[in-house]
């Protein structure tokens, strides 16, 4: 025994470094102090998800700085204060200054990342795809991870609302957890196998699915309240607002529903395939084809107003704010387009397709990019010079 100590002791040694090293690597480094801690739900502000800001913009935009994220952006940035958070589907999520893209810390996973990730509760909640379909609470105080549980295959955003963590998987189940601990309260199955991220309305968490059906549940016990048949797959979470509820079909509809009981109150024809979210403005109700284009039809009664051509490209997520509709494209363009009557007011070009909704914060514009990265714009009169050290391709138009 005593001739075996002298190679016992440094192996052991060398376990208690690596354990204590991993322990110390598993607490992120994150800000102590913001200055403004907001619950910004995904990119609407609210659990209804209505895609818009009361912000605005002045433009012309120009980039302030980009930051690389380690792997292709699908998912929206999370805004929290002053901090900016966002999940790569290289298996990354990954935590920045939003006032100048320094990077805090990256979380690695082992699956890819597109979900938007949701906070509340002074905690982060992020999920993975499959390989490892894990949702995690991360404590924003602290910096390390509050508690884990396995969902299966998350593509969809993340809802928060009033101590619930809203998960659609894409094996067409809606599970809902307690934000305190990651406990199951109720889970739905739908009949498909993919259902979209959740709209919260009137006490009803409303989702599409691939089985072509809208669900409306109960919040607090996930009882179906009613189920409507739409023509078409629903691919994209519907948003909700003055008691009707919004949905796009792959058939090409465009649904106003009743949000109490699932009457269809008018449809609209785009005539071509939405695969993306709705936005919602004050008087109109924005929404993306396939064939590349943008529409915008008033709220009260489905007429069109006016519709943008984006040549090829296929259109992301939408988001409204009082003067400008924000979109991205396939070709990787963001744009601004007049809220009134869709004229081009600005458009920057991006390395690689842009997929999710922009998100706004105290006058900047946020996104993420196929190519990779965040970028940052402000408008040009607003002061600081852009930080291109990381810049890769794309140039402003």
């Amino acid at each position: 025994m005593k001739k075996q100590l002298p190679i016992f002791l440094p192996a052991c040694l060398w376990l208690v470094v690596m354990l204590f090293g991993f322990s110390c690597r598993s607490r992120l480094s994150l800000p102590g102090e913001l200055s403004d801690r907001r619950d910004w739900i995904l990119t609407a502000g609210s659990a209804g998800r209505r895609g818009s800001s009361s912000e605005r913009l002045a433009f012309p935009l120009e980039l302030r700085w980009q930051a690389p994220a380690r792997g292709p952006i699908v998912a929206s940035p999370t805004v929290i204060g002053e901090l900016i958070c966002v999940g790569t589907l290289g298996r990354r999520f990954s935590f920045f200054s939003a006032l100048d893209g320094r990077r805090y810390d990256t979380m690695k996973t082992d699956a890819g990342v597109s979900a938007t990730a949701a906070f509340g509760e002074g905690t982060i909640f992020l999920a993975t795809e499959s390989g490892e379909g894990i949702v995690r609470a991360l404590d924003f105080e602290q910096g390390d991870i509050r508690w884990e549980t396995a969902v299966g295959d998350v593509s969809a955003a993340l809802t928060y609302f009033q101590g619930k963590i809203l998960v659609s998987t894409n094996q067409g189940r809606l599970r809902c957890l307690a934000a305190e601990d990651g406990s199951r309260i109720w889970q739905f199955s739908t009949r498909g196998m993919k259902s979209t991220a959740v709209t919260v309305t009137g006490g009803m968490a409303v989702c599409g699915c691939d089985d072509g059906y809208l669900y409306a549940l109960g919040i607090d016990d996930g009882g179906e309240r009613w189920s409507r048949k739409v023509e078409g797959a629903v691919w994209a979470a519907p948003v909700a607002d003055d008691g009707r509820v919004y949905a796009g079909t792959f058939g090409g509809y465009l649904y106003c529903l009743a949000a109490d009981d699932g009457a269809i109150i008018w449809r609209r024809d785009l005539e071509g395939s939405i695969t993306q979210s709705p936005a919602l403005g004050l008087e109109a109700v924005f929404a993306g084809t396939d064939r590349g284009v943008m529409l915008a039809v008033d709220r009260r009664d489905g007429q069109l107003r006016w519709r943008y051509q984006l040549s090829d490209a296929r259109p992301g997520d939408p988001a409204a704010t009082g003067d400008a509709l924000l979109v991205g494209d396939s070709d990787g363009r963001l744009m601004a387009l007049d809220i009134n009557d869709g004229t081009l007011m600005w458009s920057y070009q991006t390395g690689r397709a842009i997929v999710s909704a922009p998100v706004l914060w105290q006058g900047r514009l946020y996104v993420g990019s196929m190519d990779g990265h965040l970028y940052a714009f402000a408008p040009a009169d607003s002061g600081a010079a852009a930080n291109t050290s990381d810049r890769i391709a794309p140039s402003g138009r």
